[in-house]
């Protein structure tokens, strides 16, 4: 056989065989963009957020899927609360009363950082400086009474409040004279059944300094827990301003936050 004969078979061959070649170049360019497009775009859609420009990987990549998560769970992929946009005056301000004293019930008010915690330590603190001060207001006007009565009794000629006590029992003073002492006997708190004693003790030097040691210790925890919410709510508004409106939440439920003390 002649070489031209052998040469156009060769031809015809590969002609024919043209479009078989053509097939498998085309399907890898299909497999290529199956496994870049869909394998980037199906793994990071449905995992949240991938790369969906083709690497098979970019699905995990993604930021989107740790906000899908910290959405889910109310906490980001680190464990650290989820972001609410609520800011902590804000939080505290809408914080049940329920809440604060279950809080208070349970002790845990001090070194918390929650709004609700920041909320019930400054009702604390508040309570119990207001029970101090009173404690030593009523002691200041129970020994200024007891001086007042002190001064009517020397006055009208008397040594002592016992003195006068056993005086006035035995029936010789005049309503006159007794006018004039006995709304000052009444006023320290009068007297025992008897007549002769009185029914309350003047209180003394070292009782007085405790309860002023007790209002200072008790000053010294409101300015701490006010300190505390001006620094976990900074930037939120004027301290002042942000103390008085909590106050004004509380100011309601005095008595309830006094009966939770322990």
């Amino acid at each position: 056989m002649s070489g031209k004969p052998i040469a156009l078979l060769l031809i015809g061959a590969l002609l024919v065989m043209a479009p078989a070649l053509a097939v498998p170049h085309q399907d890898a360019g299909a497999a290529w963009a199956k496994d870049g497009g869909n394998g980037g775009g199906g793994k990071g859609g449905g995992k949240g957020g991938g790369n969906s420009g083709g690497n098979g990987s970019g699905g995990k990549s993604g930021g989107n899927g740790k906000a899908e998560t910290a959405g889910k769970s109310g906490k980001s992929a680190e464990g650290k609360p989820a972001d609410t946009g609520r800011s902590a005056l804000q939080g505290a301000l809408d914080a049940s009363i329920g809440s604060v004293l279950t809080q208070i019930r349970r002790g845990e008010v001090k070194g918390g950082k929650s709004p609700v915690a920041l909320l019930a330590g400054l009702a604390v603190s508040d309570t119990i400086a207001a029970r101090a001060a009173e404690d030593v207001a009523t002691l200041a006007q129970l020994d200024k009474r007891f001086k007042a009565l002190e001064r009517g009794l020397r006055k009208a000629g008397f040594k002592s409040v016992a003195e006068y006590l056993e005086v006035r029992n035995s029936g010789i003073l005049t309503g006159a004279e007794m006018a004039k002492l006995d709304p000052l006997v009444e006023a320290v708190g009068g007297t025992r059944r008897d007549g002769l004693e009185l029914a309350v003790a003047r209180p003394d030097a070292r009782a007085l300094a405790g309860a002023e040691a007790r209002l200072s210790e008790a000053r010294a925890a409101v300015a701490a827990a006010e300190t505390a919410i001006a620094t976990a709510m900074a930037g939120e508004g004027r301290p002042a301003e942000m103390l008085a409106a909590l106050r004004r939440k509380l100011a309601p439920h005095k008595t309830r936050i006094a009966a939770a003390l322990p």
